[in-house]
């Protein structure tokens, strides 16, 4: 090999030198941040001409072949690791250890220990993932271990976390768990391990809102009934004192309703009773009521009812309030709403006013097949009727 056509082949290999070396500094600059309010400024090129009065006639063997390697500004697929540096590839990387942790990193003064970005689409977009493939195995673990620390912060613009729910409804029923264990079923209800064990005691905790859980109508009118048989039960206002609920999670709905009852004939009771519809109760029952009243006239009394009643979820549910004379009333009438309120009443309260009559339900998160909650079933058989106490009217109470 002469002079002449070596120093041709080096100027070659020092062109294309130069013109990577140019787009990394490209690429740099597209990539990196500028910093305190500047550019990051570009490393020198030489020119070729500089590089060639280096190279000299002595290094044109192995020591000139060995200064036109390229050492790569990033590593790629099959690469090493560059701490310091953008790091690219397109195949996954595995590191497998058979000690204890097999990745460890730490921010030693203000930074992050590991950032985990992702611009590609999910669910397959993910920064960090990690797997847990052992019995009581971590995927991921945070720790904040002084003062003022936390184990982890989550944002997001769709929600800061997400609890993949289970494939059905309520706790997990297999396998052990320990106290403090998160689990979303199938409805999206959050479960709480409040005893370990195999499977543990999980509770649900509480959802809330208005129509979510909470549902009320309120009525401040004043209703009659008259000519009732003393067996069927009406309703006490078809149009305005009734729910329809359809569940959003299984549930033990607690029903109550309030009124004033009284009467405007002696002897003649006021029942109050809650009236439900939909899934286990058919075409509809009533689940719960009171009896009210005395031997006085237009005397109200303060009547509540409440039950609980168990709801199964996406299961539509009418309940009504509903009353009746206790007896046969013929001419006689019963009433519910007591007032008005007098105009300059002390402490407030609207002027002219009837008292309010309110049905509420309260829906509390259950079991996937919630039950009725019962005590012993009432048997009035097992009681003598001689041994009951007799009303104004001759009948039992």
């Amino acid at each position: 090999m002469t002079k002449t056509s070596s120093l041709s082949e080096i100027d070659a290999l020092l062109q294309r030198l130069e013109a990577q070396e140019a787009e990394i500094q490209h690429l740099k600059a597209m990539i990196e941040p500028a910093r305190n309010g500047h550019e990051r400024p570009e490393r020198a090129v030489r020119s070729r001409r500089d590089m060639l009065k280096m190279a000299g006639a002595a290094v044109l063997g192995a020591a000139g072949a060995s200064a036109m390697q390229v050492i790569p500004a990033q590593a790629a697929n099959g690469g090493p690791l560059l701490i310091g540096s953008n790091n690219t590839g397109t195949a996954t990387t595995y590191l497998i250890t058979t000690g204890a942790d097999s990745f460890y990193s730490q921010a030693a003064t203000t930074g992050i220990g590991v950032l985990g970005v992702t611009l590609g689409p999910g669910p397959l977009g993910v920064g960090v993932r990690a797997f847990a493939n052992a019995d009581n195995a971590i995927g991921i673990q945070g720790m904040g271990v002084n003062p003022g620390c936390v184990g982890g912060a989550f944002t997001g613009v769709r929600a800061p976390i997400n609890l993949v729910p289970a494939g059905s409804a309520g706790p997990p029923t297999t396998g052990a768990h320990s106290l403090g264990d998160l689990w979303a079923d199938s409805s999206g209800i959050v479960w709480a391990c409040l005893t370990a064990g195999t499977p543990g005691v999980f509770a649900p905790l509480q959802p809330g809102g208005a129509n979510i859980t909470h549902f009320v109508k309120v009525m401040n009118k004043q209703y009659n009934l008259s000519g009732n048989d003393g067996k069927t039960w009406v309703d006490m206002d078809a149009t305005n004192l009734v729910l329809t609920i359809t569940p959003l999670f299984n549930a033990q709905a607690v029903i109550s309703i309030n009124t004033d009852l009284w009467t405007a004939n002696g002897g003649f009771n006021q029942d109050l009773g809650i009236f439900i519809s939909g899934g286990i109760f058919g075409t509809g029952t009533i689940v719960a009521w009171k009896e009210s009243g005395g031997p006085g006239t237009f005397s109200p009394n303060a009547a509540f009812v409440e039950t609980t009643q168990p709801m199964i979820a996406g299961t539509a549910y009418t309940i009504k309030a509903r009353w009746k004379c206790n007896q046969p009333e013929g001419a006689a009438t019963i009433f519910a709403g007591a007032g008005p309120l007098p105009v300059g009443s002390a402490g407030g309260g609207v002027a002219g006013q009837i008292s309010p009559t309110r049905l509420a339900v309260r829906l509390v998160a259950d079991v996937p097949m919630p039950a009725v909650l019962t005590i012993p079933a009432n048997n009035p058989s097992a009681v003598p009727p001689s041994s009951l106490p007799v009303g104004p009217d001759g009948r039992n109470a």
